[in-house]
């Protein structure tokens, strides 16, 4: 139990808009910096922790030396210049009235892996998982992961369980997110640099649980619950605070800002390459509203880490349920929610998307098979990040980027298409075309390179089309790197 002098300083804190953890909870040199840490090559890095107020402190990393001096809270920071790629260990020494050495710190890429459960879905338990764990030998790859956690105010530092970056090797991998590790492994083996992943994922959680305060106030329709956190800070912090009472602060999962506050306020600032965010499933009761919450939270993240070109790759939610029998036209619901992912994807700057819809399953909301999901997210993460490794790849799955009228059809036509547009399983049926009327109709496809032909003879003037609008709809049409097209509804030009 922490005393009653901390509950007070971490209450203090609350109202005050600081971080909820006593200074002398703070370690001298923040987790991430901690042996073994992936450093991100080409921008500036802070390097920062706590120690006495007013104190002096010298850091040495490679051939630099800085030094600082604790602010009133404790904190203190130094800026290095950039460092180049090296996978030649660097040793940092943080040195003050405590000391801390941080050896074999390695120069490459860093990226960001949050969401909720199918992104925290691990390592041990997916297909063939015993199988990869045994063979999760990569040198060249190194992870950092935080437990699931919820507070009522920002932490300055991960609480609870030291956390420490670790290499990649079997007896090390089981517990860590399978998609994360995937997409690791896959971005090592095209950059051939350090790569390093950080692993935030927390189960059952909305969007808006991963906002900051000041993000969701901006955005509006959050302030009521917003001003009932504080009243009941006390009691979340001290563990008798009722979750499932409600009205508005009911499930951790669900009230705005606990996951930021715990989990992804304390790295802000660290120099990342890209974020990857597997989220979705528990906002799919409101997809209209996420089409605009899922851009305010890559505003919000990218404020954080001080980046507003930072490159943000979603993954498109998995297929689930039944297949319908008839073209859909939901608004909400999980296949509107897939399609708020691809718009955002589509026009937020630096965004790409990774389908998943192919590997889902009727039952389970937690596919097993998320090795090739993993697989998939490179390429929009190279298009965006590294273009050199990307020259000659697609950024993704064939997106279509118009739909013209061409005699008694549609012709749509596809970037992203790689060496040509490829059809699984036979035939691809999953197109749907309308007329004036609004009443849509299963159509006949042709597929020809980087452009499908699209018609009905029960639809004379198309003014509507749609490709696999579905909450679970197989996969069918490919690019040749093997990812599914991005499904769409337009208007017919």
């Amino acid at each position: 139990m922490r005393s009653p002098l901390v509950h007070l300083l971490m209450f203090v804190g609350l109202l005050l808009g600081q971080p909820c953890q006593a200074a002398d909870a703070l370690p001298l040199l923040h987790p991430l910096f901690s042996s073994e840490a992936v450093l991100q090559q080409g921008k500036p890095l802070p390097i920062w922790g706590w120690t006495t107020p007013g104190a002096a402190v010298l850091v040495r990393i490679g051939k630099q030396s800085l030094s600082a001096t604790a602010g009133a809270d404790g904190r203190w920071q130094v800026t290095t210049a950039p460092f180049k790629v090296s996978d030649a260990p660097l040793t940092l020494t943080v040195s003050g009235p405590q000391s801390v050495t941080s050896e074999n710190l390695v120069v490459g890429e860093v990226w960001l892996c949050g969401g909720q459960s199918n992104m925290f879905w691990q390592l041990n338990a997916v297909e063939n998982g015993a199988t990869e764990m045994a063979a999760a030998n990569v040198p060249g790859l190194r992870l950092f992961s935080l437990l699931e956690a919820s507070t009522p105010a920002p932490l300055a530092s991960p609480n609870g369980i030291i956390h420490h970056w670790a290499p990649c090797i079997p007896g090390l991998i089981g517990n860590f997110s399978a998609v994360a590790y995937y997409f690791g492994r896959e971005l090592q083996q095209h950059l051939n640099v350090p790569v390093g992943v950080i692993s935030i994922p927390y189960g059952g959680t909305t969007a808006e649980t991963w906002m900051s305060e000041k993000a969701l106030r901006d955005f509006g329709g959050f302030n009521e619950v917003l001003d009932a956190i504080p009243a009941a800070a006390p009691a979340m912090l001290d563990g008798t605070f009722n979750y499932d009472a409600g009205p508005l602060l009911k499930g951790k999962r669900g009230i705005p800002t606990l996951a930021y506050n715990a989990m992804l306020a304390p790295l802000a600032g660290y120099p990342l390459a890209g974020i990857v965010w597997y989220q979705g499933e528990s906002n799919s009761d409101r997809a209209q509203q996420y089409r605009r919450l899922l851009p305010a939270l890559i505003a919000d993240w990218r404020a954080q880490f001080h980046d507003p070109k930072l490159p943000f790759v979603i993954v498109q939610l998995a297929g689930h349920f039944a297949t319908h029998a008839d073209p859909v036209t939901d608004d909400e619901g999980w296949v509107a929610l897939m399609e708020a992912q691809a718009l955002t994807a589509k026009t937020v700057p630096f965004c790409g998307l990774g389908c998943a819809y192919d590997q889902g399953s009727v039952e389970e909301i937690h596919p097993l098979v998320k090795k090739e999901v993993g697989r998939r997210l490179v390429y929009p993460a190279l298009a965006l990040a590294y273009p050199t490794a990307a020259k000659g790849l697609p950024a993704g799955g064939p997106l279509a980027v118009s739909a013209k009228r061409d005699g008694a059809g549609v012709r749509v036509r596809f970037q992203d298409v790689g060496k040509g547009l490829e059809v699984r399983g036979g035939q691809v049926t999953t197109f749907a075309l309308g007329g004036a009327d609004g009443h849509l109709v299963w159509a006949t496809a042709k597929v020809e390179k980087d452009s499908v032909f699209v018609s009905s003879p029960t639809v004379a003037v198309p003014t509507r089309i749609q490709f696999a609008y579905d909450q679970n709809p197989p996969g069918q049409l490919y690019n040749s790197e093997g990812c599914p097209a991005i499904p769409f509804r337009m208007d017919v030009k």
